[in-house]
């Protein structure tokens, strides 16, 4: 047989394994100009190309079989399927926007893609997936036009401007971890009661002095209502919330946490023994800020973050979070999407995904001296 010529994932890259090698085989297949019922080399072979496990391309293969791309009969191998066909099938077409400064390939954003991905198959929808423009003001009319549109997804917060072009063209849309004024169908975290829950523990590991770090509460209203949870946890327990240990600013880039630390007043031994941070990244930032000060963590200083990004699960030491299911998200909001889609006259609808905390290694009781 033929030496299999394809393209090996990237190790460096934070996706999953084996969605990186369903994008190589659908670009292998596409290169190498396979013809509708064509038999693909075999599982054993694209593995050995691809350096991966028979398991790993076995979960991009089926992924690829859900997309109906491709089918499998029982002892004579994997076949390229007719396109023309599986399209006959289709139910309708969902339009997915997401914000042009943020990127599908970050882990966060492609989770939810996933969640997506899997529901419109389940239900066989296709997916027109697109950004908004630079000016994140409007959508693409190219893609509000296709034929068979059921409705769209917006992924992240909403400017006014794009609701009002869906409701113009009456095409329902569900918000995706994002935030829209007007009443609107959405998925969210309740994070208001996500960070009471985080804020909580701190307390109930002894600590009365904690502090709050976030980034720009103007371009996430989500970190609003984290910070409305810390201040609700800490009036419950009739503990004081210190102004100056609110610290806030910045867009979501990685780096810009220490700016915000290193206007924290003196004396050091008046700063809180433990943060709840409103991302992860914010977190991790924090660990080797306060590590570099010569502060140990947890013995001297707990960081909590939120959300279970890759860096939490892989940092040293592993940061302790609040998870959510982005997968989920996605889902739901497909679900939300066709119910209406089914009953346009219906109210409504926010619905809130469920948390819980994950403890690794960066909390603890307060150090005994503060």
């Amino acid at each position: 047989m033929r030496k299999v010529k394809i393209a090996r994932v990237n190790l460096q890259d934070e996706r999953p394994l084996y969605m990186q090698a369903k994008e190589s085989l659908q670009t292998y297949i596409a290169r190498q100009r396979f013809q509708a019922h064509d038999r693909l080399p075999t599982e054993l072979a694209l593995a050995k190309a691809l350096q991966l496990s028979v398991g790993t391309v076995q979960k991009a293969l089926n992924l690829l079989r859900q997309e109906r791309r491709i089918y499998r009969r029982r002892k004579l191998g994997t076949f390229l399927a007719d396109r023309v066909q599986s399209s006959k099938s289709s139910m309708g077409k969902i339009a997915i926007f997401l914000r042009s400064r943020f990127s599908i390939a970050s882990q966060f954003y492609h989770e939810i893609m996933e969640g997506i991905e899997s529901a419109a198959r389940e239900r066989r929808c296709q997916v027109l997936f697109s950004t908004l423009t630079p000016d994140e003001d409007s959508v693409d009319d190219l893609v509000l036009g296709e034929k068979d549109l059921l409705g769209a997804i917006l992924i992240g917060q909403v400017q006014a401007e794009v609701a009002r072009k869906l409701k113009s063209r009456q095409i329902p849309f569900v918000v995706v971890h994002g935030y829209f004024p007007d009443p609107c169908d959405s998925v969210a975290v309740d994070n208001r009661r996500a960070a009471r829950k985080a804020t909580s523990y701190l307390i109930g590991l002894g600590h009365k002095k904690i502090g709050f770090l976030s980034w720009d509460f103007e371009r996430m209203p989500a970190f609003q209502d984290r910070l409305a949870g810390f201040r609700e946890a800490m009036r419950e327990r009739r503990l004081k919330v210190n102004e100056a240990w609110i610290r806030a600013g910045g867009d979501q880039n990685y780096g810009n946490c220490g700016s915000l630390l290193d206007g924290l007043p003196s004396p050091r031994r008046d700063w809180p023994t433990a943060w709840f941070c409103t991302a992860d990244l914010m977190a991790t930032e924090a660990v080797r800020w306060f590590l570099k000060k010569g502060l140990r963590v947890p013995e001297d200083v707990s960081i909590i973050g939120f959300g279970d990004h890759f860096v939490a699960r892989n940092s040293i030491p592993a940061l302790s979070t609040v998870w959510f299911s982005r997968f989920d998200m996605g889902k739901k909001g497909i679900e939300l999407l066709l119910s209406r889609v089914q009953s346009r006259s219906r109210r409504p609808k926010r619905v809130h995904l469920p948390t819980r905390l994950i403890i690794r290694d960066t909390c603890a009781k307060p150090p005994a001296t503060s």
